[in-house]
Parts: structure tokens; sequence; C-alpha cells
């Protein structure tokens, strides 16, 4: 599951299931989006901007989902469990 925001020229997706993630692209320069800028230097002033205005977004639609209560997709293991065998 995703949220996101997009202008003329950029675009952040938020993908809020674990592991969360962040894509921001430059669709000016990147419009087949394979450079992730998230994260990047440079790039924190436009990740802020877009930031704030993903979040004014969830706040005008109701959007209150912050992480979906999901079962883990990998069972968990108890320690201790798990034995190695040696070859």
């Amino acid at each position: 599951l995703h949220r996101g925001v997009r202008t003329d020229r950029h675009k952040l997706i938020h993908y809020y299931e674990a592991p969360e993630e962040f894509e921001l692209y430059d669709l000016k320069t990147d419009p087949e989006e394979k450079r992730n800028l998230y994260g990047r230097p440079g790039a924190e002033r436009l990740t802020q901007d877009l930031m704030r205005r993903l979040r004014e977004l969830r706040e005008e639609t109701g959007d209150r989902v912050d992480v979906p209560n999901r079962k883990p997709m990998v069972p968990i293991v108890p320690a201790g469990a798990l034995r190695v065998e040696k070859e």
C-alpha cells in the first residue's frame, strides 16, 4: 500500500507497509523514474516540501492510516528454535 503526491515536475511516493520506504523522482530529468532521489544530498528541501504537502493532503482527506495492522509475512521464530546443521 502506498500514498503519494505529485507536482508538475516531482513525485513523492510513501510505501507505508513494512518495510516503510520512500521514492522521490524528478519527472523532468528522469521521466522513467529510474533514479530515486529520496535521501540523496541536495534533495532535502524538496523532500521536506513534498512531505509537508503530503501531510496536508492526508489531513484534507481524513487519511489517518499510519501503518496498517497486518500479520508479518515472515513467521516469527522464537530464539533457540532454529538449529544449524554442520556438514
